[in-house]
């Protein structure tokens, strides 16, 4: 087995003279394995060989039996040892990974830190055969797509694996010939992971009951894919240097990337994800949680009018413009743009050179009510934000007929309680635009207008727990419920209206079989605080008696409606009755309601998003905002 561990290192370039290496060592038998054939390259290399252990403070006794063993190992064979000792538990709650990726994560740093010290050439890593093959079928599984399906590379960076053209099988068999010791890892054998999952039941079924070879079949598949994925990638890196233009913003703050429309139709439906990948990855620095649905919903935005705008993860924007599609980052500031904060800093203002917009002037101006053009050269004073006063007005034809603003409120049927918190943009009296609402006449761009005022409306909504976040928790929620009401049947309640999406979502992630329904009960109207008046609006089509209750509400502060609800369904005979809240404000608590699922503890804001509304809007946001402005 060596010279077969010896030539595949040839082959990959993994060594060359004098090579200073580290070998990564756990104690079990692939790490040992691998130390055992470093040692023997050594001596057609000249490599200086050093090894690190790292204890993940996971599994008690049993580490520290494995650390004392590796160490006891070094020793005998004279390879310089490091440990690191690292609470992966700890880790994995501070920096929001699981266990797995924690432990994970902290041997690349372990590593990496030591390769610093010692100017190691080269870390070598003990991945075998069978590795491989269940990091395919793992990637297969998540859609991780062409790279994913390329397994693990023989080498990477700095990082080498000299083992993985053997099999576990040829690595036992060789230690028994050499008689010598590994550890044993219980935890190997457990089906916690799921990679564990893999190994002890899927690939010894398609061993056993397909193909014997099922292990060599995979790894030589990987194996083209990996060429197929390195051909894409030449072919996607030609591809954006054509049809991409990066650019940093003022004082190097955020990015923004323009994807060239005609060049983007013209390239191969095949490789456009691809391109589309690569340009986000630019933009926000890293690809993790870009997925195909991001892909598809960037490529259909090329095929909508110019103006249209989608969100993305990490706070990305992307817009449809002349050139093709623009996407920018959260902290894009455009080079050269002249802000000024109105009311509240609601409200953007700059100046536009007509010579810079390509095309007819006339169709470049903003269709978007959140966004108005005005001929700067015919304002008489200056523009300002501001509510209402006496004497507004607003010309509303082109003899210049006025309106006055009042009239124009009650026409438009707009609540009286509302008008003073409207903003306008006014040159003195004259209402140049109700922002949000209608633009006044007699300011309007044209081809011979030499400055455009562009007033924009700024986001209102502050976001409070990102979309990512949201979705992160629903599914440990889930995962939880899951686990809870094992060999039960769950029976949601969803409180209308706001319970809705995120009950949906939940559900989505429940593995217990489940049933719905739905009932309506309030006591907000359309203000900002619960009024103490509960009301139900609609009741449950279904009996609730024998059934395994789990009310799922969006939010619960005051606890008014859900301590009147809870005592109207426990009197209808559930077996079990639980409460899941995804947002909950304890502060605000007048009722005392016990909730056994919580999304997310939050401060004593008025939210909105994810099913929740302020005055029946702002329901449809994936994240959870909140409402600036409002009592």
């Amino acid at each position: 087995m060596y010279e077969k561990i010896r030539d595949y290192a040839r082959a990959h370039g993994m060594l060359d003279k004098g090579d200073v290496v580290i070998a990564g060592i756990s104690g079990g038998a692939d790490s040992v394995c691998l130390l055992c054939v470093l040692l023997e390259l050594k001596k057609e290399y000249d490599l200086e060989i050093r090894a690190v252990h790292v204890n993940h403070g996971i599994r008690g006794e049993a580490a520290a039996a494995d650390e004392a063993y590796v160490e006891e190992l070094c020793q005998s064979w004279e390879v310089p040892l490091e440990t690191v000792h690292v609470d992966v538990r700890r880790m994995a709650r501070e920096e929001g990974l699981t266990q797995e990726e924690a432990g994970r994560a902290a041997r690349r740093r372990a590593f990496e830190e030591a390769a610093g010290r010692w100017r190691a050439d080269r870390i070598a890593l003990a991945h075998h055969k069978n590795d491989n093959a269940e990091t395919v079928l793992l990637n297969l599984a998540r859609g991780t797509g062409l790279r994913g399906m390329g397994g693990i590379r023989p080498c990477s960076g700095k990082y080498i694996r000299p083992l993985l053209e053997v099999s576990r099988e040829e690595i036992e068999e060789f230690l028994a010939e050499k008689n010598i010791s590994y550890c044993m890892d219980a935890t190997n054998y457990e089906d916690t992971y799921t990679r564990n999952r893999i190994r002890n039941h899927i690939i010894p079924y398609m061993e056993e009951q397909v193909n014997p070879r099922f292990v060599d079949h995979v790894c030589g598949t990987a194996e083209q894919m990996a060429q197929l994925w390195e051909y894409v990638e030449r072919q996607t890196g030609e591809a954006a240097a054509r049809l991409t233009t990066l650019r940093t913003g003022a004082d190097g703050r955020g990015r923004e990337v323009v994807i060239d429309g005609p060049g983007f139709a013209g390239t191969d439906r095949a490789l456009r994800p691809y391109l589309l990948k690569r340009a986000l990855g630019q933009v926000s620095g890293r690809e993790k949680d870009l997925e195909t649905v991001h892909f598809k919903d960037l490529e259909e935005l090329f095929d909508r009018q110019v103006g249209r705008r989608l969100s993305l993860p990490y706070g990305m924007k992307a817009f449809r413009c002349y050139e093709g599609v623009r996407v920018v980052s959260a902290d894009w500031q455009a080079p050269g743009e002249d802000q000024r904060e109105g009311v509240s800093g609601k409200i953007k203002m700059r100046i536009l050179d007509p010579a810079d917009i390509e095309g007819p002037i006339e169709e470049a101006i903003p269709k978007t009510p959140y966004t108005k053009w005005f001929d700067y050269d015919i304002i008489k004073n200056s523009v300002i934000i501001r509510t209402r006063r006496p004497g507004d007005y607003l010309v509303i034809d082109r003899d210049g007929a006025r309106q006055k603003l009042n009239r124009y409120f009650i026409n438009e049927k707009i609540p009286s309680q509302e008008r003073d918190s409207i903003l306008l943009a006014a040159d003195g009296s004259r209402i140049l635009w109700v922002i949000g609402y209608r633009g006044g006449l007699g300011y309007e761009v044209t081809g011979q207008t030499r400055k455009i005022l562009e007033n924009t409306m700024a986001e209102t909504i502050r976001e409070l727990v990102s979309e990512e976040e949201v979705e992160k928790r629903v599914c440990e929620l889930g995962k939880q419920i899951s686990e809870d009401y094992a060999g039960k049947h769950v029976h949601l309640i969803c409180v209308l209206k706001g319970g809705v999406f995120f009950m949906c979502e939940l559900a989505k992630r429940i593995t217990v079989p489940v049933s719905m329904d739905f009932m309506s009960v309030s006591s907000y109207g359309d203000g900002t605080a619960s009024s103490g008046v509960v009301k139900i609006a609609k009741d449950l089509d279904e009996p609730l008696e024998g059934k395994d209750v789990l009310i799922v509400e969006d939010i619960i502060d005051s606890g008014r409606t859900l301590s009147y609800l809870i005592q109207i369904l426990e009197k209808r005979g559930p077996r079990s009755m639980k409460l899941c809240t995804l947002l909950d404000k304890p502060e605000r608590r007048v009722k005392p309601v016990t909730v056994d699922y919580v999304g997310f503890n939050i401060p004593d804001e008025f939210v909105v998003g994810y099913g929740l509304d302020y005055a029946q809007k702002y329901r449809n946001l994936p994240y959870i905002g909140v409402v600036e402005g409002v009592e």
